[in-house]
């Protein structure tokens, strides 16, 4: 058993719980899918993370399918509803179906493909696409919804980098999952500003 990564991911997989309790479940259920595709992946991968890590082999598995849920249907997700929050415009149920479709195909498209990974690049493609939608949003006089985005992008992509200033691999992995949850936390408090 690995005790600090449980801890860690555990607190991960809460706040996203938590951000779904206080913060999306408010919304209707076209927006609070696209939001959801993100923050719920990410925090079933959580749990599965603490399992695997607490010494259920199998919830490895299921860890890794999530986190490329996350990384593939959650991302492109979150691109289009930042985009459509920050220009002031109301996602169409049809727009959801498409998205979610289209991140489908990528994520089967990877399961599939035998080599091509595209779970490694469309976070490095969506994050500052997303970090852009939260400065246009400022611009928009939605001030409070584009600052907690771009907050969380920044936390997450300290996440996704923390390699790069932490030595330890322990340290690196606990660190990642600390910042992913005050990612997830500033992406419920962004989403509770869209109609501010």
């Amino acid at each position: 058993m690995e005790l600090s990564h449980v801890v860690s991911d555990g607190i991960l997989f809460l706040m996203g719980l938590y951000v779904f309790f206080q913060y999306l479940s408010k919304f209707e259920l076209w927006q609070m899918i696209l939001w959801e595709a993100f923050i719920l992946s990410v925090s079933a991968a959580a749990l599965c993370g603490a399992l695997g890590f607490a010494g259920i082999d199998l919830a490895r598995n299921a860890s890794d399918f999530f986190a490329v849920l996350a990384s593939t249907v959650g991302v492109l997700s979150l691109v289009f509803l930042s985009w459509r929050i920050a220009l002031g415009r109301i996602p169409h149920i049809v727009d959801v179906w498409i998205v979610l479709a289209i991140g489908f195909i990528v994520f089967a498209f990877q399961e599939y493909s035998g080599g091509f990974m595209p779970s490694k690049y469309l976070p490095l493609f969506g994050m500052p696409v997303i970090f852009i939608a939260g400065l246009v949003a400022m611009f928009q006089k939605k001030l409070a919804f584009g600052l907690w985005l771009d907050i969380a992008v920044c936390l997450a992509a300290l996440a996704t980098f923390r390699n790069s200033f932490i030595a330890n691999s322990n340290d690196a992995l606990d660190s990642y999952h600390y910042l992913m949850a005050a990612s997830l936390l500033c992406f419920g408090l962004s989403a509770s500003k869209v109609s501010d």
